[in-house]
């Protein structure tokens, strides 16, 4: 097994996160809070680095690739498990998850401002299967990911250039 395939097993675990996503919010309507939008964020990074790795061909790109693919997959699982935590409420809910203030001076304003940013809170827990919310699904998802990079660093083969 090549770090190339590697890099593109974890491609295409992202666009499946992303997928599911997606599905959720356009067909069940279940809006992302912050810290959803933050791994949403990540696992596009994650995208833009494989599909780098695959277009370039320099000696060790695979290698570089899947190193930051490492970290940036260890990032979307702290994200995961402190949106867990979050939701468990182990953790006091952080400051980019409240309800924005309000500022309007007329009525309409204030309508105007509730209605042009819907906000979710990120301890408010919107679907669940089996106990397990999206978040902490995201977070095995994620630490599957992560054991799949480290592996493709440590065991897999580089491809001959």
């Amino acid at each position: 097994m090549t770090q190339r395939y590697i890099l593109f097993l974890i491609f295409l675990g992202c666009v499946f996160a992303l997928a599911g996503a997606w599905i959720a919010q356009t067909f069940f309507g279940i809006q992302p809070c912050t810290l959803c939008l933050y791994q949403r964020y990540i696992y596009w990074a994650i995208l833009v680095v494989a599909a780098v790795a695959a277009l370039f061909k320099y000696p060790g790109m695979h290698r570089f690739a899947l190193g930051v693919t490492c970290l940036l997959l260890l990032a979307e699982l702290g994200v995961a498990l402190y949106q867990v935590a979050v939701e468990l409420h182990w953790t006091p809910l952080p400051a980019v998850c409240k309800a924005p203030s309000l500022s309007g001076q007329t009525i309409d304003e204030l309508r105007q401002q509730l209605t042009s940013q819907p906000h979710v809170a990120c301890d408010q827990v919107q679907w669940k299967l089996f106990g397990i919310s999206m978040a902490g699904y995201n977070s095995l998802h994620s630490m599957a990911l992560l054991l799949i990079a480290i592996f493709g660093l440590a065991f897999a083969r580089k491809q001959k250039q």
